[in-house]
């Protein structure tokens, strides 16, 4: 059980294709085991998808447009309220990512790219400066990714372009991660093996957050 916190957040961050959800999914697992509660939460998940597109396609609302960037935001936003709701009752949050998926899409691309007083101002009303305890980016090759995208989501290969998009995330993540000192974990790695590595780091953040630990 753990006692003696506000809760802890741990993010897990990286592009789509980079095992994500694979490695929310087992740490969740993991904590459940050794009798921690914690909850995975994200901007939507797979069940809020129809009823997202749904939205979209009714209000006929561009991908490329601000509509699109301030609901995503609202979304967000929501993420941040459920997660609070946990860490004020000393549970571990589990963040299938977090503010980094916000800019590293707005600083280079957008309608937002070129007026980073108004991106600030649109995280701090979303997260309330609300910082992981512990982050970690899953780098993985944008031609991994895609061949994993390719076989869970039938998606066609990626295009010139796709590449050149993704390329452009991809670095603009590792720069984020080495300002604020993430974990860098190479998702190439076999699954169980890229687990072990966050458990490995999780542990020692129970331990400093929290007077009893049990399981470890």
């Amino acid at each position: 059980m753990l006692t003696g916190t506000k809760g802890i957040l741990i993010a897990i961050e990286g592009i789509d294709g980079s095992g994500k959800s694979t490695q929310c999914n087992l740490l969740a697992s993991y904590l459940k085991k050794v009798r921690i509660v914690a909850s995975i939460i994200k901007a939507k998940n797979q069940e809020q998808n129809k009823a997202f597109d749904g939205f979209i396609k009714a209000f006929e609302i561009a991908s490329d447009s601000i509509s699109f960037a301030l609901l995503y935001q609202a979304l967000h936003r929501r993420q941040f309220e459920l997660t609070r709701h946990e860490l004020k009752n000393k549970r571990v949050v589990i963040a299938d990512r977090w503010n980094p998926s916000f800019f590293v899409f707005h600083n280079l691309f957008g309608h937002l790219a070129k007026r980073p007083g108004v991106r600030k101002c649109l995280d701090d009303l979303a997260f309330e400066g609300l910082e992981p305890d512990i982050c970690f980016l899953l780098n993985v090759s944008i031609k991994t990714a895609f061949t994993r995208k390719s076989k869970r989501k039938n998606e066609a290969p990626p295009t010139k372009q796709d590449s050149e998009f993704y390329q452009k995330i991809s670095a603009e993540y590792s720069r984020i991660a080495s300002e604020k000192s993430w974990i860098v974990l190479d998702a190439h790695l076999p699954i169980d093996k890229v687990h072990r590595q966050i458990v490995s780091a999780v542990k020692k953040i129970l331990l400093e957050k929290s007077e009893i630990y049990i399981g470890a």
